[in-house]
C-alpha cells in the first residue's frame, strides 16, 4: 500500500466514489476500489472480500481533515445479531440502491473490535463516520460481525443519532444451528468464546483445563451468553434507540417485519413495496450463497433431525447455561425492548 498525501482525489475516495474503507488505525486508512454492486453482492465485507481489490492507504490525519470539509451524512443504522438468525437476509432485503446501502460485516469494525480487545483504543466515532461517508448519498446500514457485538454499547454511544436493531434467535435454535453445520461452526463458537471470554471476569476465574474439556455444545452455549451480554447492555442503556427482534417474526411475517424494521431504523423507505420484496428473489435465493435457491423445506427437515438426534444434549446444555452462567440471557428468545411487528 502506498501512502498518499492530501490531494484533490482524496475527496473523491473519502466521499465514497468507488472506494470503501477497509481498515484504519492512528496512522492510515486503507481504502479498497470496489463498486456499489460488488459491495452489495458480497456476503461479508471481511478478509474474504478484501483481497480481491486494489487498495490505497491515506494518512489518517489527512482523512480526518477531509472529513471535516465534507458534508456530514447521517450516522449508520445498525443491525447487531446473534448469528444464524437471518441477519444477512434482512440486510439484503433492506439494501435499496440510491437509498440505503447495506454493509454486511465490514472488516473495519472487526479491526476496531480487535483494537478494543487489545487495549480499548478503538476510535469508534471515526469508524462510524468512515462507513457513513463511504456510502455517498445513500444511508449506511451496517450489519457488524458477531465479534463486534462486544462494542454494541460503545458503538451506540459513538453515534448518538443512530438507531440499532438486535436480531436474535434463542439459545436452543443457536445450538441446533451449530450442530447442523460442518465443523467450521464449532470452530466459530470457540473463537467467539475466546474473543469475548479473554477479558471477562467470570471466565478468568475458571480453570482453563476445565474450559478446554467442555463439549462443543456447552462451549456454544457459553459463547451465546457471552455475546448476548453486551447486546443486553446496549438495549438497556439506550431503549429509545435500540430495539430487539426475534428472527421468527421475519420468517412468519416478512413484509410486515421489513416495514417495521425500516421504520424503526429511520431508513426512509416508506414507499417501498415490502410485500414484493418478500415475494421476490431476495427471499427465494440463498442469502449467503448468492445465485443459489434457498430450500426452506430441506433446512427445516435437517433442523428437526438434529433436534431429535441431540434432544438430550440440547436439554442438558440449556439447563447447564441456566444454572452455571450468571450473565447474559435471552435463552428463551425474549430480549428487552422487542420491536412491535
Amino acid at each position: 500500500m502506498n501512502a498518499m498525501s492530501l490531494a484533490p482525489e482524496l475527496a473523491r475516495i473519502v466521499g465514497g466514489a468507488g472506494w470503501f474503507p477497509d481498515q484504519f488505525d492512528a496512522r492510515q486508512v486503507r481504502y479498497l476500489e470496489a463498486s456499489r454492486e460488488q459491495l452489495a453482492q458480497a456476503t461479508f465485507l471481511d478478509h474474504r472480500f478484501t483481497g480481491q481489490f486494489k487498495s490505497i492507504a491515506a494518512p489518517t490525519p489527512d482523512v480526518r481533515a477531509m472529513l471535516a470539509r465534507l458534508p456530514k451524512p447521517q450516522a449508520p443504522a445498525i443491525i447487531f445479531h446473534t448469528a444464524f438468525c437471518a441477519s444477512t437476509l434482512l440486510a439484503r432485503a433492506l439494501d435499496v440502491p440510491g437509498r440505503v446501502r447495506a454493509l454486511k460485516e465490514p472488516y473495519l469494525l472487526v479491526r476496531a473490535a480487535e483494537a478494543f480487545r487489545r487495549d480499548g483504543g478503538a476510535d469508534l466515532v471515526l469508524a462510524s463516520r468512515l462507513l457513513s461517508q463511504a456510502c455517498g448519498e445513500e444511508r449506511a446500514l451496517a450489519k457488524p460481525s458477531n465479534a463486534t457485538n462486544m462494542l454494541a454499547p460503545q458503538l451506540m454511544s459513538a453515534a448518538p443519532q443512530s438507531r440499532a436493531l438486535i436480531l436474535h434467535s434463542d439459545l436452543r435454535s443457536f445450538l441446533v444451528a451449530v450442530l447442523t453445520a460442518r465443523e467450521d461452526r464449532k470452530t466459530f463458537v470457540r473463537r467467539l468464546f475466546q474473543m469475548f471470554g479473554e477479558n471477562h471476569p467470570f471466565v478468568r476465574q475458571l480453570d482453563q483445563c476445565d474450559l478446554l474439556l467442555l463439549p462443543d455444545i456447552k462451549m456454544a452455549a457459553f459463547a451465546w451468553r457471552l455475546q448476548v451480554e453486551p447486546l443486553f447492555a446496549a438495549l438497556n442503556s439506550a431503549p429509545e434507540r435500540a430495539a430487539s427482534l426475534n428472527m421468527r417474526a421475519l420468517s412468519a411475517r416478512p413484509a410486515e417485519t421489513l416495514s417495521a424494521v425500516a421504520q424503526w431504523l429511520e431508513l426512509g423507505l416508506e414507499d417501498v413495496d415490502f410485500a414484493a420484496v418478500a415475494a421476490g428473489p431476495v427471499f427465494a435465493g440463498h442469502a449467503k450463497n448468492v445465485g443459489h435457491r434457498y430450500d426452506a423445506d430441506a433446512q427445516h427437515a435437517e433442523r428437526r433431525r438434529i433436534e431429535e438426534m441431540f434432544a438430550w444434549e440440547l436439554d442438558a446444555a440449556c439447563a447447564w447455561a441456566a444454572e452455571k452462567l450468571p450473565f447474559g440471557g435471552g435463552d428463551d428468545g425474549r430480549f428487552p425492548n422487542p420491536l412491535a411487528v
